[in-house]
């Protein structure tokens, strides 16, 4: 959805994954696959949006959300990404190395504002991250994922001083895995865990 400022300038916010296999099967696919169905939709969007907002643009999302609007910021054509402002990825997960040697994240990367809480997992998937800031949560573990769960100052988040040391192990752990893994090898286990989701 696209929210209106007064002054003119608009906010294009993307939602997470839904509930849906589909939804999740499409997240773990980004983890072989460039430009997936929502990416190319979130782009298509934020082109569509663009000449009707006269203002800046701001561009964020949360979760599968946040690596849509940093795809659409990132990939967009070159009128819609002169007025594109600032990214927001609150937890959103990363992209491959691939993704992240494009020319047009070389040129917009900069605009990013990445948060994550301080158990994330979801926000450190794959190969290589975004310089990113580490939130505090009023609760516990994967449950952070939750923004709702982070904790604001005034205006802004409550900051920590990085992600807690159990994350860290689990997320470096959980990339180096996928990062060993071939891109058809990483296909083939994506399909086969899905199969068997379906199968139930």
């Amino acid at each position: 959805c696209t929210l209106r400022f007064p002054g003119g300038d608009a906010y294009v916010s993307y939602r997470g994954t839904d509930n849906t296999l589909v939804g999740w099967k499409e997240d773990f696919n980004m983890a072989f696959e460039s430009d997936v169905p929502s990416q190319l939709a979130a782009r298509a969007y934020l082109e569509r949006v663009a000449p009707t907002v006269t203002g800046a643009l701001y561009v964020g999302g949360h979760s599968k959300g946040g690596n849509l609007a940093v795809y659409a910021a990132s990939t967009c054509d070159g009128p819609t990404a002169a007025r594109v402002r600032r990214v927001f990825s609150h937890a959103g997960p990363g992209f491959t190395a691939e993704a992240l040697a494009t020319p047009g994240w070389r040129e917009r990367g900069g605009l990013v504002s990445k948060t994550v809480p301080k158990s994330s997992l979801i926000g450190m998937l794959f190969e290589q991250q975004e310089e990113y800031a580490v939130v505090d949560s009023s609760t516990l573990g994967i449950l952070q994922h939750d923004p709702f769960s982070w904790v604001v100052e005034g205006c802004g988040f409550s900051y920590a001083n990085g992600i807690s040391r159990g994350a860290a192990a689990l997320d470096e752990t959980l990339n180096q895995w996928i990062c060993s893994m071939t891109h058809e090898e990483r296909a083939g286990f994506v399909n086969t865990l899905f199969s068997l989701l379906y199968a139930s």
